[in-house]
């Protein structure tokens, strides 16, 4: 811009002499003249337009209660008009001045790098400018912050004075950041340790401390993961053992938190991690993802549903044939799974037999079945399932007590009960069946000879002094006696059975005293119940023959038959 300016002008000299000639020479006349003046104006500095303003967490500026998390982004915007035109950058600092950019460059805060936030890209006139702050720091929990918006003038850049937002420490957008410190995870343990499966809590505890007070204290919380993979939103990427939350109180907070086992679940040390974050998802600093253990102890197993013989009596086979096989089954159930259990042992005994299911073994009362001959089903060595079925198996003897209703039984208020004891690897349990079930009377002989030899006697004559024998051997588990019939023998002619005689001891034909007859007459034998396998209980008979007058000479033979009935007359 220029000016002009009209009026006299006059010029002085010490010289009387000349003044007096300039002032009276005709030409000297008064005129209008101009005078020419010069400015620079230099680039003034863009106007900022739209106050700064700070953005992070879904448009949302920083408060006390909503700090961006220390080492998070948060991002500023402004929006500036140059009188020029010119494009201009945005800066954000910690300091009050900041100095444009020499030939169009990026300007910089006071300070250097050490004060400076953020600076945008080349914005152009008018148009908003952002720039982020990539990784907040600061020990405190404020930090002020002073913007400018700083024009690329070729020759004169400037920047225009700082702003500190639409209203410094009130709106959430404006200066200062509040920025969230990270808690620190100091301790973590199992406080409850050593707990059965099921409902048995074990107790989890965390000790943080965290120094943040803007806001109120922060509230801490605690998750303890079954992996080492975790999210400060979405939390255990696994199972989550338990979570818990807790308010810091003079800079520390102890969190605590508990968790059960479901059944079945294997005795053992289970890995857990735990983790630390504070009320605005950040994360502790240090003592996250530490490797900790709590442990499932061993539970004893419990036996139930004890069977004999599926439920219903059962009879020993007689004496020298194959035993009768008689199962006992129960239920094994173990609270750290079936697979923890490791056998099962079995008896077979008589209701009041002496100790019961610890009785003595002794196969007239008392089986005790090992655990070879116990097997397991439907478990296959799981580890979800808590049952196990087990069939034990005991081989009887024909001389095992009977208790049934059979004539003077004096068993007959007994009867025969299974016990089952499931092992684990520590602990045994037994269980006993709740019903009895009856063993039945086996009355049984053999006679151990196959024939009996008169050899030869002539007619009208008897066999004196010479008796056969017969061996009569009790099979059965009750004590007998024996009922004897025969038929006439035959061969040329025929020979009554009545003259046939028997007794239990050694005589002359005419001193034996009971007459064979073809209808079963009962011996008393007297052959008590056996108690064992290897000593026979037995009777001999002794036999002898009358050979009527006048029968034909030539080999005659017949059929004697030997019954078993029981002695009722003794008790057993």
């Amino acid at each position: 811009m220029s000016s002009t300016v009209i009026g006299l002008v006059f010029n002085f000299n010490t010289s009387t002499k000349k003044l007096v000639n300039e002032l009276f020479r005709p030409e000297a006349q008064a005129q209008n003249d101009t005078a020419t003046t010069t400015v620079t104006v230099r680039n003034a500095a863009p106007t900022i337009t739209i106050k700064p303003a700070e953005v992070f967490a879904a448009g949302l500026g920083s408060t006390s209660t909503t700090p961006v998390n220390i080492g998070a982004s948060i991002g500023f915007s402004v929006t500036a008009d140059d009188m020029e035109d010119n494009s201009y950058y945005l800066i954000v600092c910690t300091s009050t001045t900041a100095t444009a950019g020499v030939a169009g460059a990026a300007p910089t805060c006071s300070g250097g790098v050490a004060n400076t936030l953020c600076v945008s890209g080349l914005t152009g006139d008018t148009i908003q400018a952002t720039c982020t702050y990539g990784s907040t720091v600061g020990a405190n929990e404020t930090k002020d912050w002073y913007a400018f918006a700083c024009d690329n003038h070729a020759t004169e850049a400037d920047c225009s004075p700082y702003s500190q937002g639409s209203a410094v420490g009130v709106d959430a957008t404006s200066s200062p950041m509040y920025i969230n410190h990270a808690p620190v995870f100091t301790t973590g343990s199992t406080t409850v340790d050593f707990r059965q499966a099921g409902n048995n809590p074990f107790t989890f505890t965390a000790t943080t401390t965290d120094t943040d007070t803007l806001g109120g204290f922060d509230v801490i919380q605690y998750d303890v993961c079954s992996t080492n993979s975790w999210a400060t939103t979405t939390g255990c990427a696994a199972a989550t053992v338990c979570s818990a939350t807790s308010t810091i109180s003079g800079g520390t907070a102890v969190v605590s938190c508990q968790a059960t086992t479901t059944i079945p679940t294997v005795d053992k040390a289970y890995h857990y991690w735990g983790f630390v974050k504070d009320w605005h998802a950040l994360a502790a600093s240090s003592g996250n993802a530490v490797d900790r253990t709590y442990t499932v102890i061993n539970t004893a197993p419990v036996v139930s549903s004890v069977v004999v013989n599926g439920g219903n009596p059962f009879t020993p086979n007689m004496k020298n044939s194959a035993t009768t096989t008689i199962h006992i089954t129960a239920t094994v159930s173990d609270d750290n799974s079936c697979s923890d259990l490791t056998q099962a042992t079995s008896t077979l005994y008589l209701s009041n037999v002496v100790g019961l299911q610890n009785c003595t073994a002794d196969n007239d009362n008392c089986y005790q079945i090992l655990s070879a001959s116990c097997t397991q089903s439907a478990c296959g060595g799981s580890t979800t399932t808590k049952d196990a079925l087990y069939d034990c198996t005991a081989g009887i003897a024909f001389h095992s007590i009977p208790t049934d209703a059979s004539a003077n039984n004096s068993h007959v208020a007994e009867n025969w009960l299974g016990a089952v004891a499931g092992k684990d690897e520590g602990v045994a349990t037994v269980a006993t069946s709740t019903i009895g079930q009856e063993l039945a009377t086996v009355q049984a002989i053999a006679v151990t000879e196959l024939a009996i030899p008169y050899n030869t006697i002539k007619g009208g004559q008897d066999s004196g002094a010479y008796n056969a024998t017969t061996t009569v051997i009790n099979y059965g588990n009750c004590p007998i006696n024996s009922q004897v019939s025969g038929t006439d023998m035959t061969g040329p002619a025929i020979i009554p059975i009545l003259n046939q005689k028997y007794d239990l001891a050694p005589a002359t034909y005419a001193s034996l005293t009971n007459v064979a007859s073809a209808v079963p007459t009962t011996l008393d034998i007297n052959a008590p119940k056996p108690t064992t396998s290897v000593i026979n209980i037995q009777a001999g008979i002794y036999w002898g023959i009358n050979i009527p007058a006048g029968t034909l000479s030539g080999n005659y033979a017949g059929t004697n038959a030997f019954d078993s009935i029981i002695d009722g007359s003794v008790s057993w």
